[in-house]
C-alpha cells in the first residue's frame, strides 16, 4: 500500500557508564563480545490506518470500524461498533453473540520465514478478543462493570489469552489483502471459514495510541482523542452531513456536486407569496437536518458542520449569505408563519431541527447566574482569604445578533458578536430543587492607604501580638458592658454573572455539578471622596458543566476618573462645606490578582463531592502493572538472539518484540528525544559476563527497533546501556540513566561458593525473583512503555 523505506544505519553502541560492582573470588575471562547482525523487517505493504466495513443491503452505515498499527511484521488491531444512535446498522454477530461493542486482536503480517502474508494475498492468522458490555468498565477495567463504555478500554495484548482484566470471548480469525477488489481487506472471525465476514475499505492512514496512555489524558482531551480513534463517526455519516451545506464529489469521475441545501433554499426563496408551499418546503429543509446520533458525537458532528456551513455560502437573486445564514432567515419565517400540524410536522419541531445545529435567529442564549451568597473573609498580611456558600438563582435568555446593511454581525471592541436586549425564556424543565454554590478565594496585591482614616483601617484589621509574661495586664474595669467583637462573617456579594452560549441548555439542573473558575486581576487608587481611578478591573469567569462543555464570560470594567462634586450643590452654600469634602485618605491597590474556585449543583451533588473517592485505584494510573501483564517472552535464556526459535511458539523473539511495539507505534512515531533502553540480568553467573548479556540484549533491541521503524520513527536512534545483576542485588532506589528503578536486595549465589551450596542455603528460596530480572525495559520520555523478558532455563541447566 505504501512505497518501501530505505534501511537506516544501524546506530552506534552507546558509551558504557563506569557502574558500581559486586567483586567476586575469581572473575572469569570475559567472553567476547559478538556483533548483533539484524535482518530489514519494512515490509512494502503496510496496514496501518483506519478502516472501515462495507455496508451492504442490511447495513447501509458501516457496521464495524478497524484501527490497525504494523511495526514490522507485528500487527496491533482495535476494532469497535459504530456510535449509538445511528439509523441503518445491524449487530455483528460473532460466535453468535451480538451484545458486544470492542475487541482487539493481534497477528503477523510476516511469518518465521520471512514470507510477505498481505503482499501475497495469503491470510494472516489473528487471535482476538471480544469484551462482554457488562465486563468491561469505561475507563478502570477494574472497576464497576457498568454503564458500558463509548470507547474501546481494551489493548491487544490481552488477545492473548489475559483475563485478569475484562471478561468476554475469543478466537482465531484471520486478515487477507486483496488487490482485486481494490486494496479491501477481508475480515474473518473464524479461520475454518471458507468466506470473509466483511469487507474492509481503508479510510485514513492514522496510528492509534494505546488505551492505556490515552486514559491518562484529561478528560477534554480524552474524549476527544477516544473518540477520533477508537471510535470515531463513519465516513458516510460524515461526508452525508457536510454534504448539506459543501460541495462534495460523486461518481466514478468524481463530479461537482452543488450542496444539498442550495435547491432547497433557493425553491424555498422563490415561494414569497406562497404560504403553504413554504411551509412545506421548510419542512423538508428540516427533515435534511435532522439526524441521529448519540452524544458526545452528535456535538461533534453539529461543531464540524457549523465550521464549513458558517464559511460556504450561496448567492441567491443577488444576495449571498452563509447557508447558516439562510437556515437564520428560513427559522426567522417558520417563527412568523407556523407550519400546520396536521402534516405531521409542527412548527416545534421544524425550529428546533434548525437550532440543533447551533444556528436561528436567536442564535445565542444568555445565562445570568445571580449569587446570594454570605460567607468569612480574613486578611493576612498581603493575602485575603474567603469563602462563601450561597444559592444561585439561574435564568435564560435568548439574544438576537445585530447585522449591518450588508448581512455581516456587528462585533464589539472586545471581539463578541453584538446583540439586541436580553429576552427571557422560560426554562422547558423548570427545576423546583435550589441550586446551591461553595466558593473558595485567594487574592493578593500591592495595596496602600495613607492619611489619618487609612492608618485608622489597617489598625482595624491588625493582628495583635499575644500578651506576654513582661506585659502587665490591666484588670478589666467594673459596670463596663463587654465589647462585641466584630464578626467576620460578611456577604461577598459577587452579583450576577452573565454566560454567552449557544447551547440551549433546557433545564436549571444542567448546571448541576459544575465547577467554576475565576480570574481577575484590578488596579485602582482612591484620594478620598474626591477622586476615584480605576486603571484596570478585569476577571476571566469559565464554567464546566458535568457533560463536559465549558461555558464562558469576560466582565471589564471601563476606566474611570471623575472629580466627585459635593453631595448637593446646596451645600456649596454652607463656608464649611469644602471640610467635608476634602480628602482626608488615599487608598492605592495595584495588580491584585485573584483565583476563585468554587462548586455548583444541589446538595446532594456537593455532599457526593464532598465525600473521599474510594475504590481501586484505576490500572492505567500504573503503568507498570499493565507493561508488566503484556510482557512476553522474547530472548532466550542466557542469549541476545531475537531470531533463534522459540520452542513450541510460530513467532520469533523478534516478531513477539515488533508485535507489542505496534501497540506503540503512536509513541514512537511522535516526535520527542530518542527512547531508552536498560538491560538487566539476575544473579546467577560471573558479574562481567552478566553485564555483557545485558548490554547484548540492548544492542539487539535497539537495533530491532531501528530495522522495524526505520525512518517512520520521528525520534532519534533509542540509547541505553545493559547494567547486569548490579540492580537485582542493590537495595534500596537506584537512579539508572535518569530511571528510578527499586534495587532487588537479592544476594549473590557466587558468594556461596558454587549453585548447589547456595540452593542448600537459606537463601535459595530468592531465586523465585531472578526471573524477573532477565529482561529489557523500554522507556518513552520516563514512562515504561515495553518490555523483553527471557525465556526460563532449559531442564537441563543445574540452576533456576
Amino acid at each position: 500500500m505504501f512505497p518501501p523505506q530505505p534501511p537506516r544505519i544501524s546506530p552506534p553502541e552507546p558509551p558504557r557508564k563506569p557502574q558500581q560492582r559486586l567483586l567476586t573470588p575469581s572473575a572469569p575471562i570475559r567472553r567476547p563480545r559478538r556483533r548483533i547482525a539484524q535482518p530489514g523487517r519494512r515490509t512494502f505493504f503496510d496496514l496501518t490506518g483506519f478502516w472501515e466495513a462495507d455496508g451492504d443491503r442490511t447495513n447501509t452505515v458501516s457496521p464495524l470500524l478497524v484501527q490497525i498499527n504494523q511495526v514490522g511484521s507485528g500487527l496491533a488491531i482495535w476494532f469497535s461498533r459504530p456510535p449509538g444512535g445511528l439509523g441503518g446498522v445491524n449487530s455483528v454477530t460473532v460466535q453468535g453473540k451480538s451484545n458486544w461493542a470492542h475487541g482487539v486482536a493481534r497477528g503477523f503480517a510476516i511469518d518465521k520465514d520471512g514470507k510477505q502474508l498481505a503482499e501475497t494475498g495469503a491470510r494472516i492468522p489473528i487471535r482476538w478478543f471480544i469484551g462482554r458490555l457488562r465486563d468491561v468498565g469505561p475507563v478502570d477495567l477494574l472497576g464497576p462493570s457498568s454503564p458500558p463504555p463509548m470507547f474501546n478500554p481494551l489493548d491487544p495484548w490481552m488477545s492473548d489469552g489475559v483475563r485478569l482484566l475484562a471478561e468476554g470471548f475469543s478466537g482465531r480469525g484471520y486478515l487477507q489483502y486483496t488487490k482485486e477488489l481494490g486494496g479491501r481487506l477481508l475480515l474473518g472471525f473464524d479461520d475454518k471459514a471458507d468466506k470473509p465476514m466483511l469487507a474492509l475499505k481503508h479510510v485514513e492512514p492514522t496510528v492509534r495510541w494505546p488505551a492505556r496512555l490515552i486514559a491518562t489524558l484529561p478528560e477534554k482531551l480524552r474524549t476527544e482523542t477516544s473518540m477520533d480513534q477508537s471510535r470515531p463517526i463513519p465516513q458516510r455519516v460524515m461526508a452525508e452531513r457536510l454534504s448539506l451545506v459543501s460541495h462534495s464529489r460523486v461518481g466514478p469521475q468524481a463530479q461537482l456536486v452543488e450542496p444539498r441545501l442550495a435547491l432547497a433554499l433557493k425553491r424555498w426563496k422563490g415561494q414569497k407569496d406562497e404560504k403553504q408551499a413554504r411551509a412545506i418546503t421548510r419542512q423538508e429543509i428540516a427533515a435534511m437536518l435532522e439526524f441521529g446520533i448519540d452524544e458526545p458525537w452528535r456535538t461533534r458532528l453539529r461543531d464540524r458542520m457549523a465550521m464549513v456551513g458558517r464559511n460556504f455560502g450561496l448567492e441567491i437573486d443577488g444576495t449571498w449569505h452563509s447557508y447558516y445564514g439562510w437556515l437564520n432567515e428560513v427559522l426567522q419565517d417558520e417563527a412568523a408563519e407556523p407550519s400546520p400540524t396536521k402534516t405531521g410536522w409542527s412548527s416545534q419541531r421544524v425550529q428546533e431541527a434548525i437550532r440543533e445545529l447551533g444556528v436561528g435567529a436567536d442564535a445565542t442564549f444568555m445565562y445570568r447566574l445571580t449569587f446570594h451568597d454570605i460567607g468569612r473573609q480574613k486578611i493576612v498580611t498581603a493575602l485575603r482569604l474567603a469563602g462563601s456558600v450561597g444559592i444561585v438563582t439561574i435564568e435564560k435568555f435568548k439574544l438576537t445578533f445585530k447585522y449591518d446593511a450588508n448581512g455581516k454581525r456587528i462585533y464589539d471592541r472586545f471581539g463578541r458578536p453584538e446583540t439586541g436586549e436580553p429576552e427571557p425564556v422560560e426554562w422547558e424543565n423548570p427545576s423546583r430543587i435550589p441550586m446551591f454554590v461553595l466558593l473558595g478565594r485567594i487574592d493578593a496585591g500591592l495595596t496602600g492607604a495613607f492619611g489619618a482614616e487609612g492608618a485608622e483601617r489597617f489598625k482595624d484589621v491588625a493582628i495583635e501580638p499575644a500578651p506576654s509574661d513582661a506585659t502587665e495586664s490591666k484588670p478589666p474595669e467594673k459596670n463596663k458592658p463587654p465589647e462585641k467583637k466584630p464578626s467576620d462573617l460578611t456577604n461577598i456579594d459577587i452579583g450576577s454573572i452573565d454566560f454567552r452560549s449557544e447551547l440551549d441548555l433546557r433545564s436549571p439542573n444542567d448546571f448541576g455539578g459544575s465547577i467554576l473558575l475565576v480570574a481577575s486581576v484590578t488596579s485602582k487608587f482612591q484620594v478620598g471622596n474626591l477622586l476615584t481611578k480605576t486603571i484596570l478591573d478585569s476577571s476571566l469567569w469559565q464554567l464546566r458543566l458535568s457533560n463536559g462543555l465549558w461555558l464562558d464570560a469576560v466582565l471589564d470594567k471601563d476606566d474611570s476618573g471623575l472629580i466627585k462634586p459635593p453631595g448637593n450643590w446646596g451645600q456649596l452654600l454652607n463656608p464649611n462645606w469644602w471640610k467635608d469634602w476634602r480628602p482626608k485618605s488615599v487608598d492605592v491597590e495595584l495588580f491584585r490578582v485573584g483565583l476563585c474556585g468554587g462548586l455548583l449543583g444541589t446538595l446532594d451533588q456537593l455532599l457526593q463531592a464532598a465525600k473521599p473517592e474510594s475504590g481501586p485505584v484505576p490500572v492505567f494510573t500504573e503503568q507498570n502493572q499493565i507493561v508488566v501483564a503484556g510482557a512476553s517472552a522474547m530472548f532466550p535464556y542466557d542469549s541476545a538472539d531475537l531470531d533463534a526459535p522459540l520452542p513450541g511458539a510460530d513467532a520469533t523473539g523478534r516478531m513477539l518484540f515488533e508485535r507489542d511495539l505496534a501497540e506503540i507505534r503512536a509513541v514512537l512515531d511522535a516526535r520527542g528525544p530518542a527512547p531508552l533502553l536498560l538491560g538487566f540480568t539476575s544473579p546467577e553467573g560471573p558479574t562481567s559476563y552478566n553485564h555483557d548479556l545485558a548490554d547484548d540484549r540492548v544492542r539487539a533491541a535497539a537495533q530491532a527497533v531501528q530495522d522495524a521503524l526505520g525512518p517512520l520513527s520521528a525520534r532519534p536512534p533509542c540509547r541505553g546501556e545493559g547494567h547486569g545483576e548490579y540492580p537485582a542485588e542493590a537495595n534500596g532506589e537506584l537512579t539508572l540513566s535518569g530511571m528510578k528503578i527499586a534495587g532487588g536486595g537479592l544476594p549473590d549465589p557466587e558468594t556461596y561458593g558454587s549453585m548447589e551450596a547456595f540452593l542448600r542455603s537459606r537463601d535459595a528460596w530468592t531465586a523465585k525473583y531472578w526471573p524477573e530480572w532477565r529482561r529489557v525495559d523500554l522507556f518513552v520520555e520516563g514512562e515504561l512503555v515495553g518490555r523483553m523478558m527471557a525465556l526460563p532455563p532449559p531442564p537441563d541447566k543445574p540452576h533456576p
